[in-house]
């Protein structure tokens, strides 16, 4: 069998972080991102994947150099004209960094364990 039938056959083979997240990137689909949204009760929208691919981009970039604070302020900017924090935390209620970090298929910023990202502890 192949080895991604296997991810598709038995979920449990993906491999997972201390916190429950993917632990590869290689891991990440749509699709995947899509259960994890679900499993949150968060329906995505066009406005929840360009937040996703945005995460992505910026981990893509910076990796873990990128902390919590500057992904918050950079999506803000982005999402200013619809409103910025409260916008994102109207997308993603436990925290947009928290959740969209968890969809995106994407490790947290070291710094996420402060309770205003949606904290992980």
């Amino acid at each position: 069998m192949s080895e991604i039938l296997r991810h598709i056959v038995d979920r449990d083979s993906i491999v997972r972080d201390p916190y429950g997240n993917l632990a590869a990137l290689d891991d990440w689909s749509e699709v995947r991102a899509q259960e994890i949204a679900t499993e949150m009760n968060i329906d995505l929208s066009d406005m929840h994947w360009n937040v996703i691919y945005f995460l992505r981009g910026a981990y893509a970039e910076y990796g873990h150099e990128i902390s919590a604070r500057k992904l918050l302020k950079a999506l803000s900017e982005e999402y200013a004209e619809l409103g910025g924090k409260r916008f994102l935390y109207k997308m993603f209620p436990g925290g947009p960094i928290r959740q969209g970090c968890e969809i995106a298929g994407i490790p947290y910023p070291a710094d996420l364990a402060d309770p205003a990202w949606g904290s992980i502890h």
